[in-house]
């Protein structure tokens, strides 16, 4: 799982401390709702010829592999995942401060980078 974030300079200590509260605060409290939202915005994207043919290619490209998760493949598990606790498990299990990677690009003092990963992470 990958979590991508662009920030300023100076929006680098808010970013990782709004970071932190994903990992550790994360309560999925409103997993029903999103997950029927999910269904409809994929079902509409599908309605398109275009993204259904691409689905359908990446689906069959990368059959077997972690890659084929596409919006096909997604409308039919969702609707199967209702357990919020193991979905919170799971959750926990794949964000934690030591399976991540931090790559930084740009004015970024890495001494400054380590302190507040250390603080927030």
């Amino acid at each position: 799982s990958m979590l991508f974030a662009t920030m300023l300079e100076e929006d680098l200590e808010p970013s990782l401390e709004l970071i932190s509260d994903l990992f550790y605060n994360a309560t999925l409290t409103d997993y029903q709702r999103e997950r029927e939202k999910m269904i409809g915005e994929i079902r509409m994207d599908l309605d398109s010829p275009k993204s259904r043919a691409f689905d359908q290619y990446v689906r069959e490209l990368f059959w077997q592999t972690p890659y084929n998760a596409v919006g096909s493949m997604l409308l039919e598990t969702l609707p199967s995942i209702d357990n919020v606790q193991s979905l919170l498990t799971h959750y926990r299990h794949l964000y934690r401060p030591d399976r991540l990677i931090v790559s930084a690009v740009g004015n970024v003092d890495p001494a400054r980078l380590t302190q507040l990963l250390e603080q927030y992470l």
